[in-house]
């Protein structure tokens, strides 16, 4: 697949960070939204999203366990190194990440490696 730098990519979802997943969970559902039960990732972060029917989602990110996150972020998860950075130097709530789609993954992957 050969796109262009400028091919549009769709929305997929925003990544929340927060400090109280519980208390998130429920200012958004007195605003209306459904959220979804607590999910818990293997490498200490946990959410609780709000799924549109668009497709598209909402990321509530709680930092579950603190341990289990440092050691993601030095064993090279980029995820969780870029959410201890970003509560590093923000704080523990806001807007992190706009994560776009993609139709090939993989193929973005060289791409982006291509260009540095």
């Amino acid at each position: 697949m050969s796109q262009s730098k400028r091919t549009a990519r769709p929305l997929d979802h925003l990544v929340l960070p927060v400090a109280d997943l519980a208390r998130t969970r429920q200012r958004l559902a007195a605003l209306g939204f459904t959220v979804a039960d607590e999910a818990r990732h293997p490498f200490g972060t946990a959410n609780a999203c709000v799924f549109f029917s668009d497709d598209t989602y909402l990321e509530p990110l709680a930092v579950a366990s603190r341990e289990e996150c440092e050691a993601a972020a030095l064993e090279g998860n980029a995820f969780v190194a870029r959410d201890q950075a970003f509560r590093f130097r923000q704080g523990a709530e806001g807007l992190s990440a706009v994560v776009l789609g993609t139709p090939d993954a993989a193929e973005d992957h060289i791409s982006f490696r291509s260009r540095g």
